[in-house]
This record gives C-alpha cells, structure tokens and sequence, in this order.
C-alpha cells in the first residue's frame, strides 16, 4: 500500500518537473509548444486505450466508455481527475507500472503548458489527482477505471488539448 502512494507522487511530480522545465524555458517557449501538445495528446490516447482496452466488453462497460467519453468532452481540464481515477483502480493490474510512467510522462508537457502557475491552482491540480486516489479503499470502484479510461481518450481526440490546459480559463 505504501509503494501505491510512493508510485503515485513519483508519477505526480511529472507536472512539478514540467512546471519547472518550463519555467528555465520560457524563451524556447512558442517553438516547443507544439510539441508538448503532441506529446500530451499521444501519451494520454495511449494511456487512456490501455485501460479501455483491459475491461471485458459488456453492456455496462460500454454504457461507462460512452459516460467517459462525454464526460471527458467536457471536463477536458480535469485530466488530472482522471489520471487518479486512472491509478487508484489500476494499481494491482500487472502492467500498473507502465500507468504510472505514462502519467509520469503526462505530467512534464501538462506542467509546462501550464499557463498560470500559482500555488492555488497547483494545489486545486493536486486535490484533483489525489481525492480519486483513496478509491483504491472502494472495492467496487475498480470499473470506474474504465469511465475514466474513455473520459482520458475524449481528452486527448478534442481539439482543444493544450490550448485551454489545466487552468479552468474558458
């Protein structure tokens, strides 16, 4: 239980490392912005079609892809809320290691496409990845694994991916 909270802050201090790589970066800033949009969005395809693709199908897990998917159209800068979502249901699967790299991965271009910086919003971001986290208590949440899958894939195909980020500015 303990590796599970460890793996996960490894796997949230991507967004810290972002910030900061952003922060000694700003010059190159425009230039690479584009691709930390590009990186985001495949990470979070492959991330989000990795745990889609673990349920069986039934009518159920596809009545969740289809809240997922909508769910994610419209809490497109929530993604952290998934991303938790994501780990706590997903923590005894046999490849968990490779969801908290992608999340990991998620983090660096998420961080430094971060527009406002501030400690409130990095704490709102924080509370977003951490209250899914205590699912892992919940037996029965492990299918929302699956809604959060898809809600990850609806956020990575909008179009918007990057342009409105993490910062709840419409």
């Amino acid at each position: 239980m303990i590796q599970y909270f460890l793996l996960s802050i490894i796997a949230f201090s991507g967004l810290i490392a972002g910030i900061i790589i952003g922060h000694y970066t700003k010059e190159e800033y425009s230039e690479q912005n584009k691709y930390y949009k590009i990186v985001m969005q495949a990470t979070c395809l492959i991330l989000g079609a990795i745990v889609v693709l673990r349920y069986n199908f039934s009518l159920l897990n596809l009545a969740l892809v289809v809240i997922g998917l909508i769910t994610g159209f419209f809490l497109y800068d929530s993604i952290y809320l998934f991303l938790g979502m994501i780990l706590a249901t997903g923590y005894n699967w046999e490849f968990s290691y490779i969801l908290f790299s992608l999340v990991f991965v998620i983090g660096l271009p998420a961080g430094t496409l971060l527009k406002e910086k501030s400690i409130k919003n990095i704490i709102f971001i924080i509370a977003l990845f951490v209250l899914p986290l205590m699912l892992i208590f919940v037996p029965q949440a492990n299918i929302l694994g699956l809604f959060a899958g898809a809600a990850l894939f609806s956020i990575a195909i909008r179009k918007k991916l990057g342009q409105q980020d993490l910062n709840n500015n419409k």
